[in-house]
């Protein structure tokens, strides 16, 4: 993963990539790796499988790691 300079706060790119920026420092995440982070993080699967569309995942994402 390449380490992104910080763009300002809560900066997220929601295209075919997500930038979480206070969990790991501005890298990029492909689908897979920010579902499998969502999995970690203890969402439930069942909950991110209702959610298919790329842009409701990443904001699953955002919402999980925004405060932290």
């Amino acid at each position: 993963m390449d380490i992104k300079p910080d763009l300002g706060k809560d900066q997220f790119f929601l295209t075919d990539k997500v930038v979480i920026k206070k969990v790991v420092g501005f890298a990029e995440l492909t689908k897979n790796e920010a579902r499998e982070m969502i999995v970690k993080s203890g969402i439930k699967k069942d909950l991110l499988e209702k959610h298919t569309n790329n842009s409701e995942i990443y904001d699953l994402v955002r919402e999980r790691f925004n405060g932290i």
